[in-house]
């Protein structure tokens, strides 16, 4: 026996069914998930951090990456990308994180260049969904020098004792039995402040010195 369905109700029911076929659901540890479409929208869950710095140009080497804490997450994990070259991927734990912001130093001079980083959370047992990629570039005037000792010593001279990379961004010396170890760094420079960092084991009653000299044009004054 069939039964016909007044005209009201079926519009209501056709209206339900468009209602659900539109719906959207947020997948854990993700962004919005649209099915109908089969996309990912730009919202993002709950549970993904938010980047505060690096965000855009700035003038340092050494980066401070700071991004918004998650509720309940016991560690994060980070990740940077020169290019398609990993620069960092690590695992911090929630201890990096005071009054609702969390903070990496990175121990590594960066180059000038473009560079992009992203963070997650680990909440419940589960690694939770990346934040967006976050663009950023080091950018500093291209003048005086810049010596981290990572893979080269350009335009240092060895004067006395026999100097070598180290693999923790220093060049080393065993020094010269009575004698100081040298080297120097000689160019052309119109002003100059400079930043160095020495230091010195087995012999607690030497000395480090930091020389700079010049050959300045006098002015009529002397």
């Amino acid at each position: 026996m069939s039964r016909s369905i007044p005209l009201p109700r079926l519009f209501l029911l056709a209206l339900m069914v468009a209602v659900l076929a539109t719906a959207s659901v947020v997948r854990s540890g993700g962004a919005q998930f649209n099915e109908s479409a089969g996309i990912l929208s730009n919202a993002l869950a709950p549970n993904v951090p938010t980047q505060v710095f690096p965000i855009s140009a700035v003038p340092i080497h050494r980066i401070i990456y700071i991004w918004t804490s998650v509720s309940g997450a016991t560690k994060y994990q980070i990740q940077v990308f020169r290019g398609a070259t990993l620069i960092l991927n690590k695992a911090l734990p929630s201890t990096v994180c005071v009054s609702g912001t969390c903070s990496f130093r990175h121990n590594v001079d960066l180059p000038n260049a473009s560079y992009t980083w992203r963070v997650r959370a680990f909440v419940g047992g589960f690694w939770q969904g990346f934040s967006a990629w976050q663009t950023f570039s080091v950018s500093l005037p291209n003048t005086g020098f810049f010596s981290p000792f990572t893979s080269d010593a350009v335009d240092w001279m060895a004067h006395k004792g026999l100097w070598a990379l180290e693999g923790s961004n220093y060049i080393t010396t065993a020094g010269v039995a009575s004698k100081a170890s040298s080297i120097s760094h000689i160019n052309v420079y119109s002003a100059l402040t400079y930043e160095a960092r020495m230091k010195r084991t087995g012999c607690v009653e030497c000395a480090n010195v930091l020389i700079i000299r010049g050959n300045p044009v006098l002015d009529t004054v002397g």
